[in-house]
């Protein structure tokens, strides 16, 4: 499963894996890198990297077989390997996000069936992709989305007050599953997600019987218990149970 990642103070330098001693902002093709700021490797090897800068999520099919300046082999959230714009592509009812766009994606994590989860920062919200190289349409699709009600939505708090259902510019994501001899994995799986600019981290039950149930987190920390509340350090002094993000320090 999937793991952890950084936070990125601001836009950095991109990187092309073939030339290690290379630090100039690419041109954006399979082999480049702009700001990165995530990884994730499934149990399987596959392995996906977060290209923060270039609005794009790449997969490679290997991580045992992967060599130095291999491209990758998978895009999320572009078109094709040249275009590096935020929410890129066409949109249908004219909304500047859809099921296929991302804008500044950092945070990655894999479940144990495969599927890929994005912190998709900009756009307030984490998306979930079904197994991303078992995909057959070009451009990839999500298939879940935790924030908004819908794709086309990208709005901090859903343009509304702080909720159990909203995020405002996630940056980290963890996937918990146990496998346990007498409930179900299901029961046992929770996204886990670091609401950056609301002070707080969220658990959300992966299995919930509904769509309503399943955006909607279950437990937060950071402020007090209370969902409705974003104060850094929850309104008070710096203490265990509190939390204030780097961003809304700046």
């Amino acid at each position: 499963p999937s793991h952890p990642v950084s936070t990125r103070p601001g836009s950095r330098p991109g990187v092309t894996e073939s030339a290690f001693q290379h630090n100039e902002v690419n041109q954006a093709s399979l082999a480049s890198l702009n700001g990165p700021q995530g990884f994730a490797q499934a149990a399987d090897g596959k392995f996906y990297v977060a290209d923060t800068e270039n609005n794009r999520v790449l997969g490679w099919p290997s991580a045992a077989a992967a060599t130095t300046g291999q491209p990758a082999s998978l895009i999320i959230g572009q078109p094709d390997a040249g275009v590096q714009r935020a929410n890129s592509g066409y949109k249908a009812n004219g909304s500047p996000c859809d099921d296929t766009s991302l804008n500044g994606p950092e945070g990655l994590a894999v479940d144990l069936a495969g599927n890929l989860y994005v912190a998709d920062v900009n756009n307030s919200r984490v998306l979930r992709f079904n197994q991303p190289f078992a995909q057959t349409e070009r451009r990839m699709r999500a298939n879940f989305v935790w924030g908004h009600d819908d794709y086309y939505l990208c709005s901090p708090n859903r343009a509304n007050s702080p909720a159990a259902n909203s995020l405002n510019h996630p940056q980290s994501i963890y996937i918990f599953e146990k496998a346990d001899p007498v409930f179900p994995l299901a029961s046992c799986s929770f996204l886990y997600v670091a609401d950056s600019l609301n002070n707080r981290i969220l658990r959300f039950v992966l299995a919930a019987a509904t769509t309503a149930a399943k955006q909607t987190a279950v437990a937060v920390w950071g402020q007090g218990g209370n969902f409705t509340t974003v104060f850094p350090n929850g309104g008070g002094a710096v203490s265990a149970a509190s939390i204030a993000s780097q961003r809304s320090r700046r």
